[in-house]
């Protein structure tokens, strides 16, 4: 290799894994990829505070285990369901898919010999590992491996669940990023008798190829007039409500949200980061449903742990064990709970013990939505 085409392959080098010729819409939508099902992720880091998310007021154990956090029963939202159970106030913006049945609970989510390690309960719940495995593969992955079209794009995140060999999968700031970066390649000809070279060569020209096809579908989706946040969790769904409106086929998304490690004076924090996610889910409900494609996508929320049904003396709460997460779209079997709910009279080390495995849910999302063989050997759920 001569000196121009070591500098010419340094320059170009990290493109390479971008595989962005299979970001290219024309590709994407002949794909069975996943019959045109989408599933966005919503990761709400640090272990969300679950019981003051789904409140069990009716529960004489909840408000003895926290006297100064307990929401009131005059201070939240009652979804009765006839077990006197309610949403945080915060999320009164996601009350009407509820009503309507567009969304739904699963409560007591979590995994047998649970690990409070902020890391290692990620680990776990992005790879669906057992505790005692550790895998390298994302468990979104684990379902594609060996698809040649891109599977998964995650918006200024870590790739998480769609980590892994074998698949395709991008992380980008903002479809605007993407195209800023192409714009700033060159379009040339340039052969070499070096394979490396030419192979990132090629890769250049199909970033170039894919990124004007993503611009001409970006510049003729209409504008929708849901208003994100401007917070960031705010600027990624908007991200992803782009992409999805532009008919690019992409089975998976992931998307994260700050700061629900409240040790301390939870209160107001908490409360503040249920309406960033409230504000940003009804948005990103509203863009789907202006673009025709509310019925293609289910939204799921996750954490690596909830937290423990007794309050500290902080006024904060401090790593638990199981919690209850949201299940959105609009071809979802909602207005329902599902799960048996923890009890809290039983805990362990403080926390609810698990009463479902996380992993049912992605074997219900496996089997029943993308119509893939589910390598999870959980019961699935009729959420779908």
């Amino acid at each position: 290799m001569n000196r121009r085409d070591f500098i010419k392959l340094a320059s170009l080098t990290p493109l390479a894994g971008m595989m962005p010729e299979l970001l290219s819409a024309n590709t994407q939508k002949h794909s069975t990829n996943s019959n045109g099902k989408i599933v966005v992720l919503v990761e709400l880091r640090g272990g969300n505070d679950a019981l003051n998310t789904l409140i069990p007021y009716g529960d004489e154990h909840y408000h003895k285990l926290r006297p100064t956090l307990a929401i009131k029963e005059n201070a939240l939202i009652k979804l009765h369901d006839g077990n006197d159970m309610g949403m945080h106030k915060s999320l009164q913006p996601l009350h009407r898919y509820w009503n309507s049945g567009q969304l739904a609970w699963i409560q007591g989510l979590g995994y047998s010999h649970p690990n409070r390690s902020h890391f290692r309960s990620r680990e776990i719940w992005t790879t669906a590992s057992a505790a005692n495995q550790h895998l390298k593969q994302g468990w979104v992955s684990q379902l594609f491996t060996g698809n040649d079209n891109i599977n998964g794009v995650s918006v200024s995140e870590a790739l998480g669940p769609l980590e892994g060999k074998g698949t395709r999968n991008l992380r980008i700031g903002s479809p605007e990023d993407f195209l800023n970066r192409s714009k700033r390649m060159h379009r040339s000809n340039i052969h070499s008798n070096n394979p490396a070279l030419n192979h990132i060569l090629k890769t250049e020209r199909e970033v170039i190829r894919s990124a004007d096809d993503l611009a001409k579908r970006i510049a003729k989706t209409r504008s929708y007039d849901a208003q994100f946040s401007h917070h960031a969790l705010g600027k990624k769904l908007s991200s992803v409500s782009r992409l999805i409106a532009s008919g690019i086929n992409i089975p998976a998304y992931k998307v994260g949200l700050d700061g629900f490690d409240t040790h301390s004076k939870q209160q107001g924090k908490h409360e503040g980061l249920l309406k960033i996610l409230a504000q940003n889910l009804d948005a990103f409900a509203k863009t789907m449903i202006q673009a025709g494609k509310w019925q293609d996508v289910i939204l799921v929320t996750y954490s690596e742990f909830g937290r423990k049904a007794k309050e500290n003396s902080s006024q904060g709460t401090d790593h638990g064990l199981a919690a209850a997460h949201i299940i959105m779209g609009g071809s979802i079997h909602g207005k329902k709970i599902y799960g048996k709910r923890p009890n809290l009279a039983q805990l362990n080390g403080g926390s609810m013990q698990h009463t479902e495995d996380f992993r049912s849910v992605y074997a219900t999302l496996a089997q029943r939505w993308w119509h893939k063989s589910s390598p999870w050997n959980y019961p699935q759920m009729p959420f779908v």
